[in-house]
């Protein structure tokens, strides 16, 4: 009789136990932005909705593609209530597995619609360019690069003077893909071949080019905006330029970051509120503040940034980036890999 006292009071504990976790009042978020960053927007939701983030960080060898990969495996099983991605495409990637839920949130009033998914999976507020970096203590003003096409045109530097990061490989392989979309396949090969054959430095990551361009080992190269804005507010001899912006130019990319409702997530309204929340114009001043340095698609009283109404972006569907990934992605991986 006393085992079977025993075996209700601990089947009793169960059940408390496991009913409390179940109705705990909290919000699970996967997300692709650095801790030092996202953790301080975690701690703001949790302080004024009294609702905890349960944050899952993406690992730095997978940059992204791990947590996508991870959310489509869950999704007949959902972990995740929120996914707040640095960039687009494996957003897409999730809208086409059938793992996001249509959601759009009130707080999205002033930013352009093409930052805004036409069937209401997910939204922007924020993102990266495509740019050149260039040290002015090496470069006089009359040699700066102006179009993509100056990685291979410009004789006046010399190849290995120049850089750009991996094309197999993050915003790089998804600037290819863009170009593979607007130009046409065959002149965007050409385009890589050409920088291959040019011996133009091929580097592991953006965060590369930026340092060496800022260090004087390099004269130019192409990087995120976010790391050539990072080497100006340290001080560094370098500038900006955008290229392709001349009238009759296809403008750069702009990669937005994104945030989504995951379908059939375990806490569905706090993923609402957590998605208001970051969408809130409040939210994306405290992103700059912090030094997450994404260029707003709302005007900002931030005048330390980069106004994304004066910069020609290219006039494309990232659905339709998305769609050429995989033909680019393998086309890069055959010249820079094999």
């Amino acid at each position: 009789m006393k085992k079977i006292f025993i075996i209700i009071i601990l089947t009793l504990i169960v059940l408390v136990t496991s009913c409390s976790e179940n109705n705990k009042n909290s919000v699970v978020v996967y997300t692709s932005v650095d801790r030092n960053h996202s953790q301080p927007i975690f701690e703001s939701f949790e302080k004024e909705t009294n609702i905890e983030v349960l944050a899952v960080y993406d690992v730095e060898a997978t940059k992204t593609i791990g947590l996508a990969n991870r959310l489509i495996n869950e999704k007949n099983n959902p972990k995740a209530d929120v996914f707040w991605n640095g960039e687009i495409l494996q957003t897409i990637k999730l809208k086409e597995n059938n793992v996001l839920e249509k959601y759009i949130s009130n707080n999205t009033n002033l930013i352009p619609d093409k930052y805004i998914d036409f069937e209401n999976y997910y939204s922007s507020f924020g993102g990266r360019l495509k740019v050149f970096l260039v040290n002015t203590n090496i470069l006089d003003e009359s040699d700066y690069p102006n179009s993509i096409l100056d990685l291979i045109n410009n004789n006046k530097i010399e190849s290995n003077k120049i850089a750009i990061s991996n094309p197999v490989f993050g915003t790089t392989s998804t600037y290819v893909a863009a170009l593979y979309a607007l130009l046409g396949e065959n002149s965007t090969y050409d385009l890589f071949s050409t920088i291959l054959s040019k011996k133009v430095n091929i580097l592991n990551g953006n965060a590369q080019v930026r340092d060496l361009v800022s260090n004087g080992k390099l004269s130019y190269g192409l990087t995120d905006s976010d790391d050539a804005l990072s080497a100006i507010n340290k001080g560094y001899p370098v500038k900006i330029i955008i290229p392709d912006q001349n009238k009759d130019s296809f403008g750069t990319l702009l990669i937005p970051n994104t945030v989504s409702l995951i379908k059939n997530g375990p806490n569905k309204k706090n993923g609402e509120l957590f998605i208001d929340f970051l969408l809130d114009i409040s939210t994306t001043e405290k992103l700059i503040d912090s030094g997450w340095i994404q260029i707003p698609l709302r005007k900002t009283n931030n005048e330390n940034i980069i106004n994304i109404s004066t910069i020609k972006t290219m006039d494309i569907n990232y659905e339709d980036i998305y769609k050429i990934y995989n033909n680019s992605s393998n086309d890069m991986i055959d010249l820079f890999i094999k």
